[in-house]
């Protein structure tokens, strides 16, 4: 999901809010250049619809989304040592958030797959490669397969270290920041941005109730 999606479902189609409403809490929300696109705009609720056409037509073009996404998988860090839990973990959480996302703007993972299934098990500590490797038993890597085998190891092995577990949820625990200029129209890798959790937050179940989901994006998290 995206930013837009979740500011579109709290306060832009809310029926009890004006126009001028809106238009300050979208403004209140925005950081960098996505709040500059929109400075020249007099808080007014004929401006309001101008404000989100600039927006959307500036940052919500699909395929530079979807060039952003790969672009940040091919960049994403090696890590040299199993016993990096916290570093596993993010290495995991990075990728899957962005597979996630891409799947969500409709770029199914065969059509980059095998070539970021080789990139994955080149970001591995070596003795994880070759146990990832062996579960899946296949000559052509299937990213799917990969990605199972990968988080079943980590579980495994946060299970068995005392700490593992804390480490994990501390590596995966969202940061509640504004968002910014590339969280705009950007799908979110970091959980659902009404409660925190790790799920999309059009199927948020923690907060349901637009006032609360308007309260939670007014607090920034």
């Amino acid at each position: 999901a995206t930013f837009w999606d979740s500011f579109e479902s709290a306060i832009h189609t809310n029926m009890e809010l004006s126009d001028v409403d809106k238009f300050n809490y979208l403004h209140s929300l925005l950081q960098d250049a996505a709040a500059d696109a929109i400075s020249g705009l007099s808080l007014t609720a004929k401006n309001y619809a101008e404000a989100v056409s600039i927006l959307k037509k500036r940052f919500g073009n699909k395929q530079q989304v979807v060039n952003k996404h790969m672009e940040l998988l091919l960049q994403i860090e090696a890590v040299s040592s199993l016993r990096d839990l916290k570093g596993l973990r993010r290495l995991y959480d990075k990728v899957e958030g962005h597979v996630r996302s891409l799947k969500s703007l409709g770029v199914p993972s065969e059509s980059y797959g095998s070539l970021l299934s080789s990139i994955l098990m080149k970001r591995l500590p070596q003795e994880l490669s070759v146990i990832v490797s062996r579960q899946v038993g296949e000559d052509s890597w299937n990213l799917d397969k990969l990605m199972e085998s990968f988080e079943k190891e980590i579980e495994a092995r946060e299970r068995a270290t005392n700490d593992g577990t804390n480490d994990s949820s501390l590596s995966r625990k969202p940061v509640k920041n504004n968002p910014t200029m590339a969280a705009l129209l950007t799908p979110s890798t970091e959980g659902c941005c009404y409660c925190g959790q790790s799920h999309d937050p059009s199927s948020c179940r923690t907060l349901s109730n637009p006032d609360a989901r308007k309260q939670a994006l007014l607090k920034g998290g």
